[in-house]
């Protein structure tokens, strides 16, 4: 949990998901949560929300056990603010195994919703968590339309090779 992967914003929305909307969620999340920290918003947020039982944290899990984690989820919500490359990896890894995935906004994904404007349904803004919130509910009405419609967006980026990225690159 650092702040630059802003996970405290999934934590407001499952918040307002639970409390205001009456959903059934929980984050589930590879980050270690390390209650009583304050270099991050997330363990204070926990803490003073009393959210202990919907965010749970499950670290260093094994290739297979994450590539499990991913599959069960009902969506992956990958909530950085950056990160390095073009796009959002979670979204390749989580898609990859049957989960529609919601993605932040930031520069890498910019490039990716250039790339496949179609991706950019599911970007919301990293600091609003009623839109995150609300593309949850969207995703839990029609995760198998959102997956079908993921899962070509997928196919897309899948289709760039290294040889597209070695003539971008010499252009």
């Amino acid at each position: 949990d650092r702040v630059t992967k802003n996970i405290r914003v999934v934590a407001d929305a499952v918040s307002r998901l639970v409390r205001e909307d009456r959903y059934d969620a929980r984050i589930l999340m590879t980050a270690r949560l390390l209650l009583g920290t304050s270099w991050t918003p997330l363990p204070s947020l926990v803490g003073t929300e009393q959210l202990h039982r919907e965010v749970v944290s499950m670290p260093d899990l094994p290739r297979q056990e994450h590539a499990a984690f991913y599959h069960c989820a009902e969506v992956a919500v990958h909530p950085s603010i950056f990160e390095g490359g073009m796009g959002t990896f979670p979204f390749y890894e989580a898609v990859s195994v049957g989960t529609p995935c919601l993605m932040a906004d930031g520069p890498h994904q910019r490039e990716m919703t250039d790339r496949v404007p179609a991706v950019g349904s599911f970007v919301f803004d990293p600091n609003d968590s009623t839109k995150l919130a609300d593309l949850i509910k969207y995703i839990r009405n029609d995760r198998a339309g959102v997956l079908e419609e993921q899962l070509e967006i997928y196919e897309k980026l899948r289709a760039r090779d290294w040889g597209d990225v070695a003539a971008e690159y010499a252009s």
